[in-house]
């Protein structure tokens, strides 16, 4: 939540190093298509910057294969902030939100900053066009601390 809340813009470079070394698709010669979800009006107007936008925006800068468009995707309806919700509510605060401008043809990865129930993610697959053309659900975040007995299991060191 530093990265977003207290606008450590600086980190989007590391996270952009560790989604490249994590996953094959962003290194790929064969053109793919990111696509993250659309920031709240509140937290946009708060923060200033779109951090996953922000770190498509990077991916894409290291790789010109990627294609990214933070306009791809669009609230209809906007939702409420999701923390404190259960899984029942924050599947229906999240049904039929999204709203999307243009998806190309190419295998999409869908990139999000948080993963409690999936809900948002799920959603925004539902949305696209062709959901079959999604390839992985990327998502950069930790749901609990993380102790020394945690095991890394993407290989990096």
């Amino acid at each position: 939540s530093g990265w977003k809340d207290r606008h450590l813009v600086c980190l989007t470079q590391k996270f952009a190093d560790f989604l490249i070394a994590a996953e094959p698709q962003l290194q790929s010669d064969t053109k793919i298509q990111i696509v993250t979800p659309p920031q709240r009006s509140r937290a946009s107007a708060t923060r200033g910057f779109n951090p996953m936008a922000q770190l498509a925006l990077e991916i894409k800068r290291r790789n010109s294969n990627i294609v990214f468009d933070a306009q791809a995707v669009f609230y209809k309806r906007e939702p409420k902030d999701q923390r404190g919700l259960n899984l029942q509510e924050r599947a229906e605060n999240v049904a039929g939100a999204f709203g999307v401008n243009e998806i190309s043809d190419l295998p999409i990865i869908v990139l999000d900053d948080v993963w409690t129930t999936g809900s948002t993610a799920m959603q925004l697959v539902k949305a696209i066009a062709s959901p079959e053309q999604v390839s992985r659900i990327l998502v950069l975040s930790t749901a609990y601390k993380l102790t020394s007995k945690d095991v890394w299991k993407s290989g990096i060191t």
